[in-house]
C-alpha cells in the first residue's frame, strides 16, 4: 500500500515537471508565445499585434525586421522583430543595450529554467527509486 503511494506521487511529480518542461520548450521555440511572454514581461498584456503595412508611417529606433507592431489602443507602442521580443518605439539609442540585456535574461532564464526542471526530473526519478528499495525490503 506504502509502495503504492510513493509511485503514485512519483508519477505526478514527473507529470507536473514534464508538463512545466513542455511549456518552457513551447515558450522558447513558438515564435507568437515568446512574443506574448514578452509583452506580459513589458506590462503590454492586453496590446493588440497587427501586420505592418507600407501605408503606416512608423519611425523604428533600429534597422530590423518588423513581425508585428503592438497596438494600445489605437496608438502604436511598439513591435515584435522576428524573434518575438518586443521593441517599445520610445525606446533612445541608450536604451536599445539595455533592451537587448532584459531580453537576454529572458531567454537565459528560459534556458535555465529548463535544466532545472530536467534535475527535478532526475532527482524525483532517483528518490522514487529509493522509497521503492527501501518499502519492498
Amino acid at each position: 500500500m506504502a509502495k503504492n503511494i510513493y509511485k503514485r506521487g512519483a508519477v505526478l511529480w514527473l507529470l507536473a515537471l514534464a508538463v512545466g518542461w513542455l511549456s518552457l520548450q513551447v515558450v522558447q521555440s513558438n515564435r507568437y508565445v515568446h512574443a506574448r511572454l514578452n509583452l506580459l514581461l513589458h506590462g503590454c498584456v492586453f496590446c493588440s499585434l497587427a501586420e505592418p503595412d507600407t501605408s503606416q508611417q512608423i519611425t523604428l529606433p533600429t534597422n530590423e525586421i518588423v513581425w508585428k507592431l503592438v497596438y494600445k489602443g489605437r496608438s502604436c507602442v511598439g513591435y515584435l522583430d522576428l524573434s518575438g521580443r518586443f521593441v517599445a518605439l520610445t525606446e533612445s539609442a541608450e536604451n536599445w543595450q539595455a533592451q537587448i540585456r532584459k531580453n537576454a535574461v529572458i531567454d537565459i532564464a528560459l534556458f535555465y529554467l529548463r535544466w532545472l526542471l530536467v534535475a527535478g526530473m532526475v532527482i524525483v526519478l532517483l528518490v522514487s527509486k529509493r522509497k521503492q528499495i527501501t518499502v519492498s525490503h
